[in-house]
């Protein structure tokens, strides 16, 4: 449904709502408050408080500081006290106070000297007290569209009654009115478990989709398999050797192959890949392989040339050059092996037989994406890769739907890394063992949270400590940062990884793709700054060869219970057993969602049981089918305008 129906919307206004991402009905119902203010406590006077108060203007004054701001000061009368209320720069609220008219008040009061203040508290007329003293909704701003009209326009909206698709005792409509507008606490929180209930059902429910399809199996034999682990010139692990296996097992059955390799932080998964795609290539059939990164795509693309045929691998990014070229090897045949980015979805590229698509951090592909690059061949087996551990509990409930390989252990050329939690004083000490594993000719990571610095944040950033560092380390040191072009991101990561400069300093665009094996030092900045998931990523960018390995978190705040955890482990899923516990009622630590669906209540972690209730109503093909017709409905264009 078009947003130019709901009642005061014009075209500023739609445009405005648009560069919020809120473009359809749904989205402006789903534009949830980011918190609240109870406005139903009445204020106390006999102590500095916050509520509402009834009060009568006896006095009011309007005049201008010496700083030229206008201030507007109001003595107000309420049982039986005087309050000094003051507006500064209001001088459009002069006319809407009148001597001896009433009005109700929000704010805080202070006693001082004797007096009574209150700084700028919201004000109705007295005879609007009922609609005024409630739990009041508070939005994230969007420019050029005040509270008041956000209010409004999503009050609009709640009069189109949204289409139900389970049987319950609250609708999905009713619990979006409660939860932009709550009549109690009871009310709000079975609002919110509907509302959380319906984001899970709707992500579990899209993924369903990738479901097993009978196919004919791969012409493989096991002698392939082995001819590909002969080629290796490391010893595979246990967890590899299984996940080998299955995917060879599913490979040669007679349904699709419908798995994910969930490893930890560098323990092997590409090689997994590689081997899946060297079954594809023994079956003389088409594997595209698609990274969340131009950086990653390449590094795959030269690492996939140790194994295949360098004729049979292609590249294809939005920077490739002889598109038209890559595009025709393609779809005659010739290229085999096709590694690129979100390129691959283009609808333009055809395939000639693509029978194995694989997904590298699948979490950051949307479900539609992943179906574009399905939908290119027949009957299509399905490999996601993720290095993002989570609890397996939770695992055997968001996959419930496909097949999975855990890969925990590491391959044993890989190192141990030394964690630990400084402060800023220990910045220099870190500084000299940069320098020192430099001299062993290692390189060195160092992270900031910032590009550049920023009034709303109080942390480092690149910008800040450039000059500082570049004279620190004497032309040792190269910058990069996701605002870059990809070719300047490339050749600064190339003079890292040949050690003509071997100090990178970044910010987390080097979370995943980046393979240096004799990168032995790691300085996060700010480390607070981070769940501790995307701190076990970071940390991953060291400890891939056989020197010892040291990663420093520094920290300024008060979070060091937290980042501990880091320092007495380096298994990812043990990590995130601990974030799980650490996850309580309150504000979620930094750690980012998994998966691609952009959840605006819900989380794994915190909402374990009602995840599961989901994939326990989704077990039925009758409620499938309906929440599949609802979306078709709701995300359709024709709804949207």
């Amino acid at each position: 449904m078009n947003l130019l129906q709901i009642k005061g919307i014009g075209p500023k206004v739609n445009n405005n709502l648009n560069k919020k991402g809120i473009e359809s009905l749904l989205d402006l119902l789903f534009f949830l408050p980011i918190r609240y203010e109870d406005r139903t406590k009445k204020i106390d006077f006999f102590s500095d408080s916050k509520g509402y108060f009834v009060g009568t203007v006896i006095d009011k004054h309007m005049y201008k500081a010496r700083t030229g701001k206008n201030i507007l000061t109001l003595k107000v009368a309420s049982e039986g006290f005087i309050i000094d209320i003051v507006y500064f720069n209001s001088i459009y609220l002069d006319s809407k106070f009148k001597h001896g008219n009433s009005y109700v008040f929000y704010g805080s009061i202070e006693r001082k000297y004797n007096k009574i203040q209150c700084v700028h508290p919201k004000f109705d007329y007295e005879k609007n007290i009922r609609g005024f003293t409630r739990i009041d909704p508070v939005y994230s701003k969007i420019n050029g569209v005040s509270q008041l009209n956000i209010k409004k326009y999503i009050k609009e909206a709640l009069n189109y009654k949204i289409d139900e698709y389970l049987d319950l005792s609250m609708t999905l409509t009713d619990a979006l009115r409660e939860l932009h507008f709550p009549t109690s606490r009871d009310n709000y929180l079975v609002a919110l478990h509907r509302f959380i209930l319906h984001e899970f059902l709707m992500y579990i429910s899209e993924r369903k989709v990738f479901v097993r399809r009978k196919k004919s199996p791969y012409k493989i034999k096991k002698s392939d398999a082995n001819e590909f682990k002969q080629m290796i010139k490391f010893s595979l692990t246990k967890d590899q050797l299984s996940a080998m296996d299955d995917i060879y097992k599913d490979l040669k059955s007679k349904h699709t192959l419908n798995r994910l390799v969930q490893g930890d932080v560098s323990s092997g998964k590409s090689i997994v890949a590689y081997f899946a795609i060297y079954m594809s290539y023994k079956n003389n059939t088409q594997s595209a392989y698609m990274a969340p990164t131009e950086l990653l795509a390449r590094q795959q693309y030269e690492a996939m040339k140790k194994y295949f045929i360098e004729d049979d691998i292609v590249l294809l990014t939005s920077s490739v050059k002889n598109k038209k070229e890559v595009y025709e090897r393609i779809k005659s045949g010739e290229a085999k092996i096709i590694v690129g980015t979100h390129a691959l979805i283009q609808e333009k590229l055809e395939f000639d037989n693509l029978s194995l698509v694989i997904t590298d951090e699948e979490h950051r592909f949307g479900v539609n994406q992943r179906k574009m690059l399905r939908n290119k061949g027949d009957n299509v087996d399905i490999l996601m890769l993720s290095a993002t551990p989570i609890p397996r509990t939770l695992t055997k409930i968001i996959y419930s739907h496909m097949d999975v390989s855990i890969i925990a252990m590491k391959p044993s050329n890989r190192s141990e890394i030394t964690t630990d939690v400084i402060s800023g004083s220990n910045r220099e000490m870190v500084y000299d063992v940069i320098d020192s594993e430099v001299k062993k000719g290692n390189n060195a990571y160092i992270i900031y949270p910032l590009i550049d610095e920023n009034s709303n944040f109080e942390a480092q950033s690149i910008e800040e400590n450039e000059k500082k560092l570049k004279k620190r380390f004497k032309g040792k040191v190269e910058f990069i940062h996701g605002k870059m072009k990809a070719a300047d991101k490339d050749k600064k990561i190339e003079d890292f990884k040949s050690s003509k400069k071997p100090i990178l300093v970044s910010t987390t665009v080097v979370e995943v793709g980046i393979d240096v094996s004799n990168a032995t030092v790691i300085l996060i900045e700010d480390a607070n700054m981070y769940g501790l998931s995307q701190l076990h990523q970071l940390r991953g960018r060291i400890g891939r060869g056989i020197s010892n390995s040291y990663c420093y978190l520094l920290s300024n705040k008060k979070d060091i219970p937290r980042l501990e955890i880091l320092k007495h482990t380096n298994d990812g899923f043990e990590i995130a057993k601990e974030d799980l516990k650490l996850r309580g009622p309150g504000e979620i630590r930094g750690l980012k969602q998994h998966g691609d669906y952009n959840f605006h209540k819900a989380d794994y972690y915190k909402h374990t049981n009602i995840l599961k209730e989901a994939s326990d109503i989704l077990d039925s093909e009758e409620v499938l089918d309906r929440i599949n017709k609802w979306r078709s409905k709701y995300e359709s264009d024709s709804w949207k305008g």
